[in-house]
């Protein structure tokens, strides 16, 4: 009888002991897990700052190309004003030689 009942205790402590195992490998696992999320969090995190600085340099750009625009706008007024007036004193000038 005492060594039915030593078997059975050694049957739980093995069943214990496989027990505790598997608990302590879930545990691995979930660290694991954990660990896993945590990096792809950090690389998505990065992903969105880099994506940041990229619209931010392409909003600089088109800032500075729609400043350019505005310059070039100015200048070709300016050559228009210009032309407009050179042409207005040709016809004058044309206009007073006809009529002297």
């Amino acid at each position: 009888m005492e060594k039915l009942i030593d078997l059975v205790k050694a049957d739980i402590a093995t069943t214990v002991i496989a027990f505790l195992g598997l608990i302590i490998a879930f545990l691995g696992l979930a660290i694991s897990f954990w660990q896993l999320r945590r990096q792809q969090r950090k690389e998505h995190l990065e992903e969105i700052r880099l994506r940041e600085i990229e619209i931010k340099e392409a909003v600089k750009q088109r800032q500075q190309m729609e400043q350019q625009l505005k310059l070039q706008g100015q200048q070709i007024k300016f050559q228009g004003e210009q032309m407009t007036q050179v042409l207005d004193w040709i016809s004058k000038i044309t206009f007073n030689s006809k009529n002297n």
